[in-house]
C-alpha cells in the first residue's frame, strides 16, 4: 500500500497511440489510499530514443466514477456515428 499523499505505482491496462511520439495510457493506481483510474499522456523524450514519460496532460479520478465517464464515452461514440452517417449520405 502506498503512503498517505503518495501514488503507489501504476497499474497498466491499456495504451494508444495519440502521435508519432506519444501515447495515451490508462492505469490502476492508489492514492492517499483511495482506487483511481489514471488516463495521461505519455512521450518519448525529446533528442534521443528512451522509455516513455508522463505528462501533465491527463486526469485521474476515483474508481466509483467509471460507469458515468464510460456511459459519457458510449454517448461520444454514438453521437460521432451518428454524424459520421450523415455526412456520408
Amino acid at each position: 500500500m502506498a503512503k498517505e499523499g503518495v501514488a503507489s505505482e501504476p497499474v497498466f491496462l491499456a495504451s494508444m497511440p495519440k502521435g508519432r511520439f506519444s501515447e495515451i495510457r490508462v492505469a490502476a493506481v492508489t492514492f492517499m489510499g483511495e482506487d483511481n483510474i489514471d488516463v495521461r499522456v505519455w512521450e518519448e523524450p525529446k533528442g534521443a530514443p528512451g522509455p516513455y514519460a508522463p505528462k501533465k496532460q491527463g486526469f485521474q479520478f476515483s474508481r466509483g466514477k467509471l460507469p458515468a465517464l464510460i456511459e459519457a464515452l458510449q454517448r461520444a461514440q454514438e453521437a460521432i456515428s451518428g454524424t459520421n452517417k450523415r455526412r456520408k449520405a
